[in-house]
């Protein structure tokens, strides 16, 4: 299990701090990872970064080929409007 998949783990728990961890030690690794970049961003909006969050989601949208992620990092987007 990598960094990202681990961060989705810990989402799902809603263990935030380790799953924001693990993100950002995947985007450590590999920059342009688009889905830790959603996730990480989707916590943060959560947590009320707001700027944190727009940067991840922004980030995310570049990279995510996935329609059902892209439309979810742009509803999150939306929110944070």
């Amino acid at each position: 299990m990598d960094y990202r998949d681990r961060g989705i783990a810990y989402s799902d728990k809603q263990d935030y701090d380790k799953a924001t961890t693990d993100h950002t030690q995947a985007l450590k690794l590999k920059p342009d990872y688009a889905e830790s970049h959603l996730w990480r961003g989707v916590i943060y909006s959560q947590r009320g970064e707001k700027q944190k969050a727009v940067d991840d989601l922004k980030a995310a949208l570049k990279g995510l080929d996935d329609p059902k992620l892209k439309q979810r990092a742009e509803e999150e987007l939306r929110k944070l409007k």
